[in-house]
């Protein structure tokens, strides 16, 4: 994954990827192509997106609010039990 190197985005990566300069097309354009050439570093990036992608989903998210609020109550935050999994 390339992306780019404005607003939060290098955060959410987290070194899953690499960060290319928003306003460098040559650099981009690089990137691309060395990606493009170099399988093991399309896979190595790929396994590397793959397992950064775990770091969020929607039990994380929950909980992560839960315990600010527990603790913008004053009371002692617990661990409560989320589903990833939604249906309609």
């Amino acid at each position: 994954m390339i992306a780019s190197d404005r607003g939060s985005i290098p955060e959410v990566l987290g070194g899953a990827g690499l960060i290319c300069d928003a306003e460098d097309d040559g650099t981009l354009a690089q990137m691309i192509g060395a990606l493009l050439l170099n399988a093991e570093s399309r896979a190595i990036i790929r396994k590397r997106g793959y397992e950064r992608a775990q770091d969020f989903s929607w039990t994380k998210t929950a909980q992560a609010i839960l315990h600010s609020y527990q603790l913008a109550l004053g009371q002692q935050p617990v661990q409560a039990h989320f589903s990833d999994s939604f249906s309609l």
